[in-house]
């Protein structure tokens, strides 16, 4: 690992975004907005049909019905009420805590195919495309989101009781929670490069390591984008994504295959 590592991660995601202009890739934009939507949608039929099974559940356990005019239809429609403020708000808190993963998840495809084309354009590297293959990388990349997503719940609930038992280090705690989370999104968006030079996870695990300050930058910026609404979930994945390629292409020259970036 080198110093100059976290400026890497750091300028090639600035750099994203002329890159894309340049090459054209700005279509890319566009697939977080259609899968946000589409995510969106099936979110509130989701919430829908959850209040709806609950409010039913509660009708028959309590027997209230809240078509009578009366004092029990009048608390079977407040208890109604309540349950879906209370479905509402629980899944919308859900929703904007997990988004990120939610993204990486969901847009896994969109990366795999969009770190490809950045790299044919860094390097003149044809990739003949294959649909199945592209699943393979996509569910890589789905597969590396859920697991950094547990590893780093796994973290934050350390911190979490860490930080009930000795308040006064919280700050700290909050700040070091920020850098676990970094790392976890820029390894996701520096995974779909190792999966194409055919880095099983293990040696993918090793590579980002030995870049962990390269990782951290690049995932900082995703994290901090993401925060804004909208703007977020359209720009950041592919920011992270092309920035992520750019930076290991700067650093290892990705005319080589990326196995010889493990070597001692």
């Amino acid at each position: 690992m080198q110093r100059s590592d976290w400026y890497i991660g750091l300028s090639t995601y600035l750099e994203a975004l002329g890159f894309i202009r340049r090459n054209k890739l700005g279509y890319f934009f566009l697939f977080p907005i259609l899968i946000s939507l589409l995510v969106l949608v099936g979110l509130f039929y989701f919430k829908s049909g959850l209040i709806d099974y609950l409010n039913d559940l509660l009708s028959n356990w309590t027997g209230l019905d809240h078509t009578q005019d009366d004092l029990e239809g009048w608390t079977a429609r407040v208890m109604r009420a309540l349950v879906a403020v209370s479905i509402w708000i629980a899944t919308t808190y859900i929703f904007w805590t997990f988004n990120k993963y939610i993204a990486l998840v969901a847009l896994s495809p969109v990366l795999a195919y969009l770190s490809e084309k950045t790299e044919t354009i860094l390097t003149g590297k044809e990739y003949p495309f294959s649909v199945s293959q592209l699943m393979n990388d996509a569910m890589r990349g789905a597969i590396v989101a859920i697991r950094n997503f547990t590893i780093e719940m796994l973290w934050i609930a350390g911190f979490t009781i860490v930080g009930l038992l000795f308040p006064p280090i919280s700050p700290v705690l909050f700040i070091v929670a920020f850098i676990v989370s970094a790392y976890f999104y820029g390894f996701s968006m520096m995974d779909y490069t190792s999966e194409r030079h055919r880095l099983n996870l293990p040696k993918g695990v090793r590579l980002v390591r030995r870049n962990r300050l390269m990782a951290v930058s690049n995932g900082a910026l995703f994290d901090l984008l993401m925060r804004f609404p909208v703007l977020g979930i359209t720009v950041a994945p592919i920011l992270g994504c092309v920035g992520a390629t750019l930076a290991l292409h700067r650093k290892y020259n990705l005319n080589e295959n990326l196995q010889n970036a493990l070597n001692p």
